[in-house]
């Protein structure tokens, strides 16, 4: 039994006891104070009970804001209520609120009467994913306080929950593949020791271009200007394969991938489940886990950054394929850390935000 039914029951129990003995003390002493204390309680307690009488099956809620939220932020939760039926007598003062109410903000409403209320919810959600619908609780008393009724109230969706925020541990992330490869930033490939051409030098050209060879034969300044690889495109890759780091890994990519749409143009690839007809912006909310493992795609010429949320045997024999052609990074967790992987260098991102 729930603990406002018990409290009613209790409280119920109290008045029918004070209603039955003022009865009793009319009754015996029949005297004009008694009957009129007598059927003063008897009009209070008709009035009280007619207070309770105006249903909650009535209120509805709508959303009527945004539906995207994130993990462990704070957001708006827009909402209209509404009476969708007359309600006979207004309810004394309704409450609603989200369920847990001890966690979340309630509204109260004395004599409400139907009319549209727009509402203004605070929600955190501690889960990603889609939520269908939110649960609401609505409750109502009498006047006298004596009672109440409550009833729960789902109001639909869908509502989009993306990954949390990784910002330092993306930052780190970043900044750790810049010190391993500089040029990471830059579209361009890095400078060969092929020499393509000889020319004068021009004003401005570094001191370490000119040919000291060349230029005392010539009895003039020569410049050598070197081959640079072909161009090198940022490429980011998550692979979600079926693990129990696949919410932590996904919120590192996430918060990455937000990083680098401020500072450079990258292409991605998902492989994981995902409904092919989903928005950009509702992707990160509605993605899921591989059934089963797949391949990975072949790729070359580019600057790879694969995130996989853990190493396995298969996954390193096909990361050995992709180095031929490609300069990778892998970016997955090793002994419960996370781990950047060049080569045949580890580097840890040690924050307070990564935390298995």
């Amino acid at each position: 039994m729930n603990v406002y039914k018990l409290k009613n029951s209790l409280q119920l129990l109290i008045v029918c006891l004070i209603y039955g003995l003022l009865f009793l003390y009319a009754a015996v002493f029949n005297n004009s104070t008694g009957w009129i204390v007598f059927f003063f309680m008897t009009g209070l307690v008709i009035a009280d009970f007619l207070s309770l009488t105006s249903t909650l099956k009535n209120i509805r809620m709508e959303a009527t804001g945004a539906m995207n939220f994130t993990v462990n932020y704070s957001g708006e939760l827009q909402l209209e209520m509404f009476g969708y039926r007359p309600i006979l007598f207004p309810l004394v003062l309704l409450t609603t609120g989200l369920i847990p109410l001890e966690k979340n903000e309630n509204y109260s409403f004395p004599f409400y009467s139907g009319k549209p209320k727009k509402l203004h919810f605070v929600w955190q959600p501690e889960k990603r994913g889609v939520f269908q619908s939110l649960p609401l609780l609505l409750s109502s008393t009498d006047f006298l306080m004596l009672f109440s009724k409550q009833r729960e109230l789902s109001v639909e969706g869908p509502f989009f929950v993306l990954p949390k925020q990784q910002k330092a541990a993306a930052e780190q992330l970043l900044q750790e593949i810049l010190t391993l490869q500089p040029h990471f930033r830059s579209p361009f490939g890095d400078r060969t020791f092929v020499i393509r051409s000889l020319r004068p030098h021009h004003s401005g050209d570094p001191l370490g271009m000119i040919d000291w060879k060349q230029s005392g034969k010539r009895n003039e300044l020569i410049v050598k200007e070197y081959e640079t690889q072909a161009e090198q495109e940022p490429q980011l890759l998550f692979y979600g394969a079926p693990s129990p780091l696949f919410e932590e890994l996904l919120s590192i990519y996430y918060s990455f991938t937000g990083l680098l749409d401020k500072q450079l143009t990258r292409t991605q690839i998902l492989l994981a489940d995902y409904p092919a007809e989903t928005s950009s912006d509702k992707l990160f909310a509605v993605i899921k886990p591989l059934q089963t493992e797949q391949p990975l795609p072949r790729l070359t010429n580019k600057k790879l950054v694969i995130f996989a949320p853990e190493y396995s045997e298969e996954l390193n024999a096909q990361l050995e394929k992709l180095q031929r052609t490609n300069e990778l990074f892998l970016v997955t967790f090793k002994e419960g850390r996370l781990c950047l992987q060049w080569k045949n260098e580890d580097r840890f991102i040690d924050t307070e935000e990564v935390r298995l």
